[in-house]
């Protein structure tokens, strides 16, 4: 503990000299007279922004605020400006702390945020500094900012157009999983024609049969009744031949409609897109395991594929 602590511990006890009592007055003395430097300095900044704000040098017949700083108060409109913008950008507290920096200083670092003015005051003593290195460290502090949103605004551009071609890529693939629901509800529907018109086929021709078979069981000798009967039968036998032949041939143009379905390019596309994804998958799991110089070896074959399927398909 040096002297000047255990005289201020003593002045506690007053077991001082005269001397020392004297030291510590004056010393306090200091202390208040910087502390309500500080303060008149906060509430001169506040006065003035209040003269500013609600315009009271007209009552005084000043037709400007800076016709009332030159004339009244002997100072700049500029520099007047300045306090009341001090007194807008900083707290009490930070400029009654920071009086002693002056109205200039102030006024450049008033530029900064308070992340940037704690920044400067870790790498650069403000009260001794030039007012010069003020405004250069300030500036460089401008330009680094500017610099970061510049890099934020390249991010949030890059980010947006990213977003942009992934919602047109997922555009892209709902439309082709729709045209391939479609795709397939077709085949289902033709897949559904097809077995009915087999079940149909199949009623008519045991109906047939069945047509056939009671119109050969006429006697040799029939009467009245048996012959109409058999006449029935025949014509009913020709009508089911009749619908027979229209059946089968429903039914051959429905397997081809379901076999054009199902090779239809789209359909084609769609699995094989979809074993090109689970491919993609593995390959990327694979190259994960890879050690690195391997890794890269495969890689470079894998973007000269990929590049001849671009130039290839005008991807």
């Amino acid at each position: 503990m040096n002297n000047f602590e255990l005289i201020l511990q003593k002045s506690e006890t007053n077991a001082l000299t005269l001397e020392e009592r004297e030291f510590v007055e004056v010393h306090k003395q200091i202390i208040s007279c910087g502390e309500m430097t500080g303060r008149y300095f906060v509430e001169m900044c506040q006065k003035i922004k209040q003269m500013r704000d609600q315009k009271l040098f007209r009552a005084a017949g000043f037709e400007s605020f800076g016709e009332y700083t030159e004339t009244a108060l002997k100072i700049k409109e500029r520099q007047a400006y300045n306090y009341a913008k001090a007194a807008d950008d900083f707290s009490e507290k930070y400029l009654e702390e920071h009086s002693s920096l002056g109205i200039t200083k102030l006024g450049y670092i008033a530029k900064l945020t308070a992340g940037e003015r704690e920044e400067i005051e870790e790498n650069l003593d403000l009260l001794a500094s030039s007012t010069k290195d003020v405004d250069e460290a300030v500036k460089a502090a401008l330009r680094e900012r500017d610099e970061k949103q510049k890099q934020l605004d390249i991010f949030a551009e890059e980010n947006e157009s990213l977003k942009a071609e992934l919602a047109e890529r997922e555009s892209g693939q709902d439309s082709l999983q729709k045209a391939f629901e479609e795709k397939k509800a077709e085949l289902a529907e033709a897949k559904k024609q097809a077995d009915d018109l087999k079940a149909k086929k199949s009623d008519l021709e045991q109906k047939l049969k069945e047509a056939r078979a009671a119109a050969k069981e006429v006697k040799t000798v029939p009467d009245e009744e048996s012959k109409k009967f058999a006449e029935e039968q025949r014509a009913r036998a020709d009508e089911l031949e009749q619908k027979l032949r229209e059946t089968n041939a429903q039914l051959i143009a429905v397997k081809e409609q379901k076999k054009t379905i199902a090779t239809d390019e789209l359909l084609v596309f769609k699995v094989k897109f979809d074993d090109l994804q689970r491919l993609g998958e593995e390959i990327g799991r694979a190259l994960s395991g890879m050690e690195e110089e391997n890794a890269i070896k495969c890689k470079k074959a894998l973007n000269a594929i990929l590049d001849g399927w671009k130039e290839d398909m005008g991807l």
